[in-house]
């Protein structure tokens, strides 16, 4: 084996020097050395010279009721329960009235419910009113039989501090829900 040098480029020989070397060291590096296991053989002997733990035995499990579930004569949970036009999920015709569709709706038809408060109550020449502030700060006098809200809510009775409202709320099945509910002074 002959190895030749040229001798034309002083970096060329310096290169393969420093090649050589190099894969000189890592040779070195990854053989030999037959001590260097030792301390992770020693550690594997001396886990496996402990003595094996004791593993309980499972529990034993208690035998389960059968359950049979008969719903045949049930009707579809996911289908609705309509059995004619207007009815509603509870079966009624118009369960909880149905509102006046023809009925011209006043200005405080247009506002949330939520957006409405009642400022006070007043006795006038026709009876008791309320006063109703909307969130555009504008107050109007409301009587008994009118309505409030986006939801039909028709005023039912007028106290000194709040306002009795029962609301028509559609059940998603083509009938009408009654809802109570009640407006409050809040001081």
């Amino acid at each position: 084996m002959s190895v030749s040098i040229s001798t034309g480029n002083p970096f060329t020989g310096m290169l393969r020097l420093l090649i050589g070397g190099a894969m000189g060291v890592l040779l070195a590096a990854c053989g030999g050395g037959e001590h260097i296991d030792d301390d992770l053989n020693a550690y594997v002997e001396s886990v496996k010279a402990r003595p094996a733990g004791k593993i309980e035995p499972l529990p034993n499990l208690e035998a389960f009721e059968r359950f049979q579930y008969a719903a045949g004569n049930l009707g579809d949970p996911f289908k609705p329960s309509i059995t004619g036009k207007g009815m509603s999920a509870s079966g009624k015709k118009g369960a909880g009235g149905q509102p006046d569709m023809s009925r011209e709706r006043g200005r405080l038809e247009s506002f949330p419910l939520d957006s409405l408060r009642l400022v006070g109550s007043m006795m006038g020449p026709n009876g008791k009113f309320a006063l109703i502030r909307t969130n555009q700060n504008e107050v109007f006098r409301v009587g008994v039989g009118e309505y409030l809200g986006q939801n039909y809510g028709k005023v039912l009775r007028i106290a000194e501090k709040k306002v009795e409202l029962l609301e028509l709320i559609p059940d998603g099945l083509g009938g009408w829900e009654e809802h109570p509910t009640t407006l409050e002074v809040n001081e």
